[in-house]
């Protein structure tokens, strides 16, 4: 049931400590401590029991604090509340990290045996609790400690994140206290989206989104917000050869119009703007994803109303939905090569990544064209994809100086993908159109005729 901490003291001989998943022993054995601890305090007993058996303590507590959380019916907050009560009597910020962090792995192990939950949800419950936590004990020390323990203990298939350095800036996200721990925070996130990024032989495009969301969501909103005057504004970088590149325009993260200058605070022109640049470049990246899905659906359904047993109605809900993610996408993919220059000013060989995404986006072009009938549409598409081009080389960015002729090499490959798709989808049209004027000048023959 139990066993001796240090080894038998007849002076210490509440050194003890519950066997691991022994619920009855870790009640009885917490409480006694506790009572012990208490009358040290107030006097009636002579044992310092943190001073003798703090380690015992700290186990007994952390395992009571698994057993909290994994009570049926009982909110995990209140489970919390009355963790933090106890904890909160332990001198050492060890002692109480580790029953918070015990808590919170409980919390999480059980949320992904019963799989009722998302993991976007279950980061959402445990960014509760842990805030709950830091706000009832906003030790430095005490936070440090949780998310060394909670780093060591939580691996594999437990992470909600795809590695293990973007779920260190997922807990150091949710520890934050301060505008200087939100701000280191975000300068080891945009890093660390660099170092991704660069990965080799792959970068670590999952982990990119995983981080950039992290930033966006749960960091940039604790720093000063940059949209106090309401109104956008224009900032910008030098560029290769002295030339501006514009950030932003009027422009900001996704689905807002926001300025990408801080008025005031520590968040800087250049941190905003390359939060933004990869928040929207992830969110690029998942738009063109299901921008080819929805064109292998519109395709499939246009061969089966071809063959005579298609839905006019699900034909055109198709082609509005592909048509709306492309328009999402134009606007996506302007927004970040507007903030590029914030990331290449960062690294140079960053310039791959704005890259990549244009590249991404004449590929989702070139599908369109390969499966429409909208010349005119068509044509707006390229020149878009050229008018980024042209943003890019006004620039300085195509310079042989900064970009790589591999990168450059993809790049116009995929170009001349889509102007050629561009010249199949003009060819048809115009083969369309001769065909109309012929069937329409033997009706008139017919007619004569008779």
């Amino acid at each position: 049931m139990l066993s001796l901490g240090g080894g038998y003291d007849e002076h210490y001989w509440f050194d003890i400590r519950p066997e691991v998943g022994n619920r009855e022993a870790t009640r009885l054995i917490t409480h006694l401590l506790l009572v012990l601890d208490t009358a040290y305090l107030e006097q009636i007993s002579f044992y310092d029991v943190q001073a003798h058996a703090g380690d015992s303590l700290s186990f007994s507590m952390a395992q009571y604090s698994m057993s909290l959380a994994l009570l049926p019916l009982y909110p995990f907050e209140d489970g919390l509340r009355a963790m933090v009560a106890m904890a909160r009597r332990l001198r050492n910020p060890q002692h109480r990290a580790q029953v918070y962090a015990a808590f919170v792995r409980a919390v999480r192990d059980s949320e992904f045996e019963h799989e009722e939950m998302s993991r976007e949800q279950i980061e959402e419950q445990e960014a509760r609790l842990v805030r709950m936590f830091v706000e009832l004990d906003p030790n430095p020390a005490t936070r440090t400690a949780v998310q060394m323990l909670l780093d060591q203990q939580i691996g594999g298939d437990e992470l909600l994140t795809h590695n293990k350095t973007a779920e260190q800036i997922l807990w150091e996200a949710m520890h934050a206290y301060t505008t200087e721990d939100y701000m280191k925070v975000l300068v080891k996130g945009l890093e660390a989206c660099v170092g991704f990024w660069l990965t080799t032989p792959q970068p670590e495009l999952n982990a990119i989104t995983d981080v950039s969301r992290i930033l966006m969501q749960r960091v940039m909103p604790a720093l000063e917000d940059p949209t106090k005057n309401g109104q956008p504004c224009s900032s910008s970088s030098i560029g290769a050869g002295g030339k501006r590149f514009t950030l932003i325009e009027g422009g900001g993260c996704s689905e807002a119009k926001v300025p990408v200058e801080p008025v005031s605070g520590p968040l800087s022109a250049q941190e905003w703007s390359e939060a933004v640049f990869w928040y929207v470049f992830s969110e690029a990246r998942a738009l063109s994803k299901e921008h080819a899905k929805s064109v292998s659906a519109l395709e499939a359904a246009r061969a089966t109303f071809k063959a005579g047993d298609g839905n006019r109605t699900l034909l055109f809900q198709l082609s509005q939905n592909e048509i709306g993610l492309m328009t999402k996408l134009v606007t996506l993919t302007q927004r970040a090569i507007r903030h590029g220059g914030a990331v290449v000013h960062r690294s140079r060989q960053c310039l791959s990544a704005v890259m990549w995404l244009l590249q991404v986006f004449v590929e989702d072009v070139t599908l369109n064209l390969l499966n429409s009938d909208n010349k005119t549409e068509g044509l707006e598409l390229m020149q878009t994809a050229f008018g980024f081009l042209e943003e890019l080389n006004e620039a300085g960015y195509l310079h042989p100086s900064l970009l790589l002729q591999e990168t450059a090499s993809t790049l116009f490959t995929s170009i001349r993908a889509m102007r050629v798709a561009y010249g199949q989808l003009a060819e048809r049209k115009h083969v369309e159109q001769i065909l109309q004027r012929a069937n329409i000048g033997h009706t008139s023959e017919v007619v004569v005729r008779l």
